[in-house]
């Protein structure tokens, strides 16, 4: 099969005649190759056999690596490695090289090599961006079984980078005055301006400590810049931020009561102390100058907003008075020392209220007042049975029958007055210790009455203003302090016949900057309601805005002499020009303000109806009585007006006084006050 001959195998000799035969050889595989070659004549007869021998020679590629990493190259950077290709054939190799990417090729991409030979070719990396390359090398040869081999080429385009950093820097609260260190951890390739610089290797960190030594009370922030050779952030910033604090020693109480304490037992007690500052508060060195109160502790330490305890232990040996001052010392700048003054008392009983005389406040007359007494055991481990007894016109609502040692309970006592007037009393606690406390009680009554200024009623240049009582009980005068707008003045006072108070005692005292005292002396004790007199005021000028009528101050005088404040009414305030009749008719019954009023001859009263209906118009006096009937019957709607001659149904003229007029309708009733004037 490795023999060719190139005149084919049928050839014809003529007698003496020579050929030359051209053969060929083509060894199939490598090393030695052995073959025959026939000559026979046409039958098949064997003229000639020729033995052949031959060696089959080829190249052999061998390569010093099927893959080449290049590892992380910066970025325009070059990496450069060398690959091997040697022939360890037999007979000479020709290779071409095909190569694409961002790899480059140092020598020529094709060749000769001779049988044993070897070449170097250097390659080099050159990325243009910052990832991942992948490549491959083909080597086409003359090999008959491996005419293409691959090298895998791989490699990165990298570049330095920051690793990543906190964004900011908290450094917490720091005491004023005292460094504190902290460390910040930077990766990467770095420049510090004023820190320092230097150069770290891929993979490599380095830590950066760092100081804060605030000085002042206060928030801080800076920024530590970074630069680095990093291209997509060659500046990066740290926030640092931090507060410079200081403990604060809130407010203290001026001093410190200890109250009584059972002699020979000791007592403790709890001084909260609060630190408003930013850091711990630390006290100590703490003294009270008296073997009698003891602290529980010598050193206190206090965290930022946050309320400490100190405990004292207060151990009276007698019933004498016991002073002094506690003092400590305090990392606080402002109150470095401090001092409290104390005091306490020893107690020879047991049971302790810290009061020994109650006065009620002023209580209205069969209303009641409660009282709430806090009565607690001294004792550290007896337990008392109490008992309690109220005297007087004072009534006991609540009392504990035992108290455990150091237990505290409340006692509820009630006021309830039936008349005006002072009352004394005690509240007597005994226990079964054979002990007993008293406690003085005081109540005073207060009558209930109440005070109300009427409508002022015009009349020409002057006002009419009703006074007026309430729940008047057994009254034997009532003063008076009015304030006067400077457009009114004191015109005089009158008593109507139906006045509550009849015809009082009556003194005036007309003050500066419209000050108006009245004060009024009833000759019999006066109790019920009503009007007691009529307080003229005359117009001095026109005013355009509205006036005003107040009452400073109001006292009654009861029978029993006991003065009662009264509670001031509102402020009376009105309109001094005449009051216009509206234009058009309401859509509603309406009863205009009478005119004249007050009056001493007749009196006339307006009112409208928006519909035909039945009405009446009665006159009644102070006391509810009908006086006169001015119309009852059907009237058709509009506008109409009725006049009074101030007498009564049969005829006769009524006396001076309040009186009023009542409109009853299908739509409703209204009503006007009238004053008549003799």
């Amino acid at each position: 099969s490795a023999l060719r001959i190139a005149q084919g195998s049928l050839l014809r000799l003529e007698p003496g005649e020579t050929r030359a035969l051209d053969l060929s050889y083509a060894p199939p595989a490598r090393g030695p190759q052995a073959d025959t070659l026939f000559w026979r004549a046409p039958g098949g007869i064997a003229l000639l056999q020729v033995p052949l021998a031959g060696q089959g020679l080829a190249p052999d590629l061998r390569l010093s690596a099927t893959g080449l990493d290049f590892g992380a190259v910066p970025v325009g950077g070059e990496a450069r490695q060398v690959l091997t290709l040697g022939n360890q054939g037999t007979a000479p190799l020709q290779y071409r090289l095909d190569l694409k990417g961002g790899y480059r090729l140092g020598r020529a991409g094709e060749g000769e090599l001779a049988s044993g030979a070897a070449v170097q070719l250097p390659l080099s990396f050159v990325p243009t961006q910052r990832r991942a390359y992948a490549d491959t090398l083909f080597i086409y040869s003359d090999v008959p079984e491996t005419p293409v081999r691959q090298v895998l080429l791989s490699g990165r385009g990298g570049q330095p980078e920051l690793a990543p950093l906190p964004a900011s820097l908290d450094l917490g609260l720091t005491r004023t005055g005292q460094p504190r260190r902290y460390r910040l951890d930077l990766r990467g390739g770095y420049r510090l301006g004023r820190a320092g610089e230097g150069q770290l290797a891929p993979g490599a960190a380095v830590q950066l400590p760092l100081s804060f030594v605030p000085t002042q009370r206060r928030a801080y922030a800076d920024t530590l810049f970074i630069y680095s050779d990093v291209p997509e952030t060659p500046v990066r910033q740290v926030l640092l931020s931090g507060r410079g604090g200081q403990p604060e020693l809130a407010s203290l109480p001026a001093s410190l009561d200890l109250g009584l304490t059972r002699t020979g037992q000791p007592r403790r007690y709890r001084l909260e102390l609060r630190n408003a500052g930013e850091v711990d508060l630390h006290l100590d060195r703490m003294l009270t100058g008296s073997r009698l109160l003891l602290p529980a502790a010598r050193r206190l330490a206090i965290p930022p907003g946050q309320t400490g305890v100190l405990e004292l232990v207060f151990t009276p040996r007698d019933t004498s008075l016991v002073r002094g001052e506690i003092t400590f010392a305090t990392d606080d700048p402002a109150r470095p020392r401090v001092s409290i003054p104390f005091a306490g008392q020893g107690s020879r009983t047991s049971l302790y209220t810290g009061v020994a005389r109650h006065l009620f406040a002023p209580t209205v007359v069969d209303k009641g007042r409660v009282w709430e007494l806090s009565v607690r055991n001294l004792h550290p481990r007896a337990t008392l049975a109490l008992q309690a007894l109220a005297e007087g016109p004072f009534q006991l609502l609540q009392a504990p029958a035992k108290l455990g040692p150091g237990e505290q309970a409340v006692i509820q006592l009630e006021y309830r007055p039936t008349r005006p007037g002072t009352s004394r009393g005690r509240l007597v606690l005994n226990t079964d210790l054979k002990e007993s406390l008293e406690i003085a009680l005081e109540g005073r009554a207060q009558a209930p009455t109440t005070l109300s200024l009427g409508a002022p009623l015009p009349w020409a240049q002057e006002f009419v203003v009703p006074l007026e009582l309430r729940e008047a009980r057994e009254l034997n005068g009532l003063s008076l302090e009015l304030a006067l707008p400077e457009e009114l003045e004191y015109a005089g006072m009158e008593f109507p016949g139906n006045s509550l108070a009849g015809q009082p005692l009556l003194l005036v005292d007309l003050g500066e900057e419209g000050r108006l005292g009245l004060g009024l002396s009833f000759a019999q004790p006066v109790s019920g309601e009503g009007v007691v007199g009529l307080l003229r005021l005359r117009l001095r000028k026109a005013s355009p805005s509205p006036l005003v009528l107040a009452v400073n101050s109001a006292v009654v005088r009861s029978a029993s002499g006991a003065a009662d404040t009264l509670a001031l009414p509102p402020p009376l305030e009105w309109a001094a020009g005449p009051v216009a009749k509206p234009a058009l008719a309401p859509a509603a019954l309406a009863l205009y303000p009478p005119y004249p009023n007050p009056f001493n001859a007749e009196v006339a009263l307006s009112y409208e109806l928006p519909r035909t209906q039945p009405l009446s118009l009665v006159i009644y006096n102070a006391a509810g009585q009908q006086v006169r009937t001015l119309f009852s019957g059907i009237q058709e709607a509009g506008a109409y007006r009725l006049v009074w001659d101030g007498r009564d149904q049969q005829g006769r003229l009524a006396g001076s006084g309040i009186y009023l007029a009542l409109l009853r309708a299908a739509e409703g009733q209204l009503s006007q006050q009238l004053l008549i004037l003799h």
